[in-house]
């Protein structure tokens, strides 16, 4: 959920032109002549950050060995529509593992190392390209935040989906880039 702030200055005075607003955590915003709707901060928990990787399983292992991360179960594997949908890369499948990162609990993020069947052509990786897949969010209303994302300056990649787990659990989640064209996963799980 999101607080909403409206702000009202009177087109005729013109000294408030430059008025500056702030809002709860030091959070600045610019007032204009015309009535503006702004919105705060979704509430979200940081929860994944993705790896594609060509072989998935041995990406892992390099994870488990050289950093200590222990795997999230089940293994996750996605095929159909949905993920089609989700992801925009038609005839694909999913597959995968999350591991625990070090020095959290049961509850702390997980890094998220999948393979596509269908994937595109590595590029050469240098310092200033950014490699991750992306970063995702635990919210409480996958439809609801997404808009806050596009209302925001933020582009839809696919659609909001729910698909699930061999343990029956069901997440909904959609990707979206953020104004620089990083790509963000919103999900909630139930």
């Amino acid at each position: 959920m999101f607080c909403l702030v409206s702000a009202h200055i009177f087109k005729n005075v013109h000294a408030l032109q430059d008025i500056t607003v702030r809002v709860t955590h030091l959070q600045s915003f610019k007032i204009l002549k015309e009535p503006l709707t702004y919105y705060m901060p979704i509430k979200s928990k940081y929860v994944h950050t993705n790896i594609i990787a060509s072989d998935w399983q041995a990406l892992a292992k390099f994870y488990q060995e050289v950093f200590g991360c222990t795997p999230v179960p089940p293994e996750r594997h996605y095929k159909g529509i949905d993920l089609e949908r989700g992801t925009g890369v038609k005839g694909t499948e999913l597959h995968g593992v999350h591991l625990r990162l070090p020095g959290y609990d049961e509850n702390g993020p997980t890094l998220e190392i999948y393979s596509y069947t269908v994937q595109e052509k590595e590029v050469s990786r240098v310092v200033n390209r950014p490699g991750f897949a992306h970063i995702a969010f635990l919210v409480d209303d996958v439809q609801n935040s997404r808009d806050v994302v596009l209302k925001s300056s933020g582009k839809a990649v696919g659609e909001t989906v729910t698909l699930q787990t061999s343990t029956g659990a069901k997440v909904t989640w959609c990707y979206l880039t953020d104004p620089e064209g990083n790509i963000i996963e919103l999900q909630s799980w139930n």
